[in-house]
């Protein structure tokens, strides 16, 4: 009896912190998010720096989106070009940026790599440049590999033939790499389907 009872306490705190553990965790980084914008004015309303903040973001993509700021866009893009440092920090940002959310997105063609001669094993990617003979790799192409549970990732070069597309929404791929292959099911994505 006294066993039993323990096992059903213990059925029930993992069910608890299954639950609890995901949803704090986003609360929390949430939280972070907020107080560390909101806390770059010194205002006293709670709210109110997070506010101001976004509505700068979109008064500044309002002005930049229009002729005359893209001109302005053009003028600071050449001035952070020339200054030697500088270069390489914010074109490697706008460039990261882009990847994500810009008109010319990157992670926008998942695919698969064969790792071994027998294509036994392999990983998910994504084709981040497809010609990579400027740098002298003739018939390669770059896939960028996500981590596990990490905001980081390795690009690898290899041979395209290598290399297969796969039919499926590029966002759920991505979960289902980061997730480690927990979050994505094969039926979330309508199963993986091979391109030709």
């Amino acid at each position: 009896m006294r066993e039993r009872s323990m096992k059903i306490i213990g059925k029930y705190f993992l069910h608890g912190l299954l639950f609890l553990v995901p949803v704090l965790v986003t609360l929390y980084v949430l939280y972070l998010v907020f107080t560390s914008i909101d806390g770059i004015f010194p205002f006293t309303v709670p709210g109110a720096g997070f506010m101001l903040t976004i509505g700068l973001i979109l008064a500044v993509g309002f002005v930049t989106s229009n002729l005359l700021g893209r001109g302005l866009v053009q003028l600071v893009d050449r001035l952070f070009a020339r200054l030697p440092l500088v270069a390489l920090l914010y074109t490697s940002i706008k460039d990261l940026v882009n990847a994500f959310v810009g008109d010319k997105k990157s992670f926008n063609r998942p695919v698969e790599v064969f790792l071994d001669a027998d294509g036994q094993i392999r990983v998910l990617g994504f084709i981040t440049r497809e010609d990579l003979a400027g740098f002298g790799l003739v018939d390669s192409c770059a896939v960028y590999l996500p981590q596990s549970y990490n905001f980081a990732g390795n690009l690898i070069i290899v041979p395209r033939q290598r290399v297969r597309p796969l039919a499926a929404d590029p966002a759920e791929v991505m979960k289902l790499i980061v997730s480690g292959g927990v979050s994505s099911k094969p039926t979330d994505m309508g199963r993986f389907k091979e391109t030709d």
